[in-house]
């Protein structure tokens, strides 16, 4: 993708109605099958939702903090501002392989600009440009949580050359896997696809392995239905974000949006830390990254019929610990 794709969706025809099917139900069904990491899919689903723990809304919300963008000091760092109107967002979109000029105008709302996007779907190309263009967001939020958190600046450049890494490494990947499951019987990706029966329910059980040494996170995830018959077995690794609380808190959101995105409509999550369950309960949290994690859960909950917390008994932990130890290790996520 070395020239510049020009993708014009400013025509009235294109733009579907963000209130309407894409805002909604369908908007989730377009988001949850684009082929982009699950990380990314919540990420994308947060900007649209408004619950992405920018500074705005965490000053809004608390009282605590500076709302003002620590990027360019010149606005309030909202999902606008940090992912289009910001200088540094701005100098990496100048130089995006991927340009959609024709809903610059829809830049003061993410989720109408989204909406937009996804009016160029069925066009020849559009889904990957808008895959990478999942990825290029998803780099400007990361690049902005290293400056604000590690105080490290990435350059414009380096946040392009990742996102299209990471792209088209995730591409190269399902891609493989696609591969592979056409040897595999229609039994058994029937049996694993299938909707949950109504009333139902799933148990999702997650643990945490930490290596501080590698800052490192191991998930491992387990769902069960009502009957104790396995459904899917997930290790998942992901980079620590130091503390262990948000760690588990990220493990818990993935683990959610698996779930949905398995479109069961009934799931019990099982913690295997007390303290984050109280905090989950309690909605609250002292902690102002963990306040925007126990909100974004609480957000990602409300995605279900039906969606509850318990604490996994001790004598369950084994299983989920030598999977969530196992995924310290793998290169890419693993589904069983």
């Amino acid at each position: 993708m070395a020239n510049k794709e020009v993708q014009d969706t400013s025509s009235r025809g294109s733009l579907e109605n963000p209130n309407g099917s894409l805002g909604g139900r369908m908007g989730w069904k377009h988001l949850w099958n684009l082929n982009v990491k699950q990380k990314i899919k919540v990420f994308i689903w947060k900007c649209m939702n408004n619950a992405l723990p920018v500074r705005e809304l965490i000053y809004d919300r608390t009282k605590l903090g500076e709302p003002i963008c620590t990027g360019c000091g010149e606005g309030e760092e909202t999902v606008e501002h940090l992912l289009f109107h910001c200088k540094n967002a701005e100098q990496v979109w100048n130089i995006s392989p991927v340009q959609w000029e024709g809903v610059a105008d829809q830049r003061g709302c993410f989720r109408r600009w989204w909406s937009a996007l996804l009016g160029a779907r069925a066009r020849q190309g559009g889904l990957e440009h808008i895959c990478l263009t999942a990825n290029i967001l998803w780099q400007l939020w990361k690049a902005r949580n290293e400056r604000v958190f590690k105080e490290k600046n990435k350059l414009p450049l380096q946040v392009i050359q990742k996102a299209m890494q990471e792209w088209m490494e995730h591409r190269e990947a399902m891609e493989g896997i696609r591969k592979e499951s056409i040897t595999e019987t229609f039994d058994a990706v029937d049996e694993s696809e299938h909707n949950t029966v109504e009333g139902e329910g799933i148990d999702v059980q997650v643990a945490v392995t930490v290596k501080k040494e590698r800052q490192v996170v191991g998930i491992g995830v387990m769902a069960n239905d009502s009957n104790g018959q396995e459904k899917a077995i997930w290790a998942m690794r992901e980079r620590s974000a130091g503390q262990w609380l948000l760690d588990y808190a990220e493990a818990l959101k993935l683990a959610m949006a698996k779930a949905r995105a398995k479109q069961w409509s009934h799931i019990r999550v099982g913690i295997t830390d007390q303290q984050l369950l109280r905090q989950l309960r309690s909605g609250k949290a002292k902690d102002i990254r963990l306040f925007a994690q126990v909100e974004e859960i609480d957000r990602l909950s409300s995605m279900f019929v039906q969606c509850s917390f318990y604490l996994v008994p001790d004598e369950q932990h084994d299983r989920l610990r030598q999977i969530s130890s196992y995924a310290t290790s793998i290169p890419l996520d693993e589904e069983r």
